[in-house]
């Protein structure tokens, strides 16, 4: 809405002075806003205003992620090839820096956009990779949460044996 959209300008502004990570992740947002409304050129602005700066900050996350958007809104508007050379910047950066669930994104975006140009081989390699990384982000998670819910169990097991000795010493 315009309301949004004037308000997000206004913090952009703050944010332009005052926190210039808040100001990349708000042009990345401006971008965001302006793909899902159609309009390209403001989205591609914002998303290479984004670029710069996260470039300046050394902000490899934002970076990768704006790569990717800047890819996506290339792939909307049928410029496959430069959607692929977006990606695969977004690609290095997120092998580079180990940024698992934009690398898992990164591959889904190459397999659409090697499906659209043809190139049967190159769409299967990625979605292996994409599938393969999915499931390995899945299984990671899986394991952080046993590992959680075994660490409770466990505390919770000390704590009703020091309850227990502490009612026998009474």
């Amino acid at each position: 809405s315009e309301k949004s959209l004037e308000l997000h300008r206004k913090a952009l502004a703050i944010f332009e002075k005052t926190n210039k990570g808040y100001y990349c992740e708000g042009l990345n947002t401006m971008g965001s806003f302006f793909a899902e409304t159609q309009n390209y050129d403001s989205a591609i602005y914002y998303f290479n205003k984004s670029c710069l700066m996260a470039q300046e900050l050394n902000d490899n996350f934002t970076l990768a992620v704006s790569n990717l958007n800047l890819s996506d809104v290339m792939l909307l508007m049928g410029k496959n090839k430069e959607a692929y050379n977006y990606a695969e910047k977004s690609l290095v950066l997120s092998r580079e820096n180990g940024l698992g669930d934009i690398l898992k994104k990164t591959y889904k975006k190459l397999y659409e956009i090697n499906l659209k140009l043809g190139n049967s081989k190159k769409t299967f390699e990625y979605y292996k990779l994409f599938s393969a990384l999915k499931d390995s982000l899945v299984n990671d998670e899986n394991k952080r949460q046993m590992d959680e819910i075994s660490l409770r169990y466990d505390t919770d097991k000390k704590d009703s044996e020091i309850d227990l000795l502490s009612k026998d010493k009474e």
